[in-house]
């Protein structure tokens, strides 16, 4: 009679644990557990505009920001003509303020530099850039005039901006730059990454642990 429990025994994977079935147990439990989350959340409506940047106002209120964020230089009016056919030859230059001026003689960092627009006094560029911006408060916004090439450029308009902990929600922010001492500049700035998008976390992680059940149960029909 033992000899023949053992042969059935024999005929089943020896290598398949019980702790290896109770490890895709909890899998399956963790996938239920994700969908609970996600229609608890969706319920408690959590993911209003209104609730997410006062959260980002309440984390950064005061700190200095760092980030990759895309920066969308729009348009300007009304600039300060510097030519003598009075108009002028604008671009914008953004940078980070350095005030220990350690990095270099101009004692900022530039972030981003947009293309010449000849012979107005109202550009419209319309360019995207992707910056890394380090730690800090403050951006400096700067329109120069593209003079000829025995002179150096001339500042049109210059605005140094607070960096808002707002900006740093996800959405994107249009910016309405006052230059001084004319002028006015709309640039587009949007915070990088996945963000608060709190679905899209949710289905992720759902999507991976489908993906690492299906590879369980896959490797465990193998073995049988």
């Amino acid at each position: 009679m033992k000899k023949e429990e053992s042969r059935v025994a024999l005929k089943h994977p020896i290598d398949i644990t019980n702790k290896s079935c109770i490890k895709l147990s909890n899998i399956e439990k963790a996938i239920e557990k994700v969908n609970e989350l996600f229609n608890k959340i969706k319920e408690l409506n959590v993911m209003e505009e209104s609730e997410t940047k006062d959260t980002y106002s309440r984390l950064f209120d005061g700190e200095e920001i760092t980030g990759t964020f895309s920066i969308e230089i729009i348009y300007a009016e009304n600039l300060k003509p510097h030519n003598k056919n009075g108009l002028s030859n604008p671009y914008v230059v953004i940078r980070i303020p350095d005030e220990d001026g350690s990095n270099g003689k101009n004692g900022s960092t530039e972030l981003l530099k947009t293309s010449i627009i000849n012979d107005t006094v109202n550009p419209r560029w319309d360019e995207t850039f992707q910056t890394s911006i380090a730690p800090t408060k403050t951006l400096e916004v700067c329109v120069y005039n593209k003079s000829s090439f025995l002179s150096a450029d001339a500042i049109i308009g210059k605005k140094e901006i607070k960096f808002n902990s707002r900006w740093c929600d996800h959405q994107t922010h249009e910016l309405i730059v006052k230059l001084e001492p004319q002028g006015r500049l709309l640039i587009r700035i949007t915070m990088e990454g996945e963000g608060e998008d709190l679905q899209f976390f949710f289905k992720k992680s759902k999507l991976r642990l489908m993906r690492t059940s299906n590879d369980f149960i896959r490797e465990l029909v193998y073995r049988i």
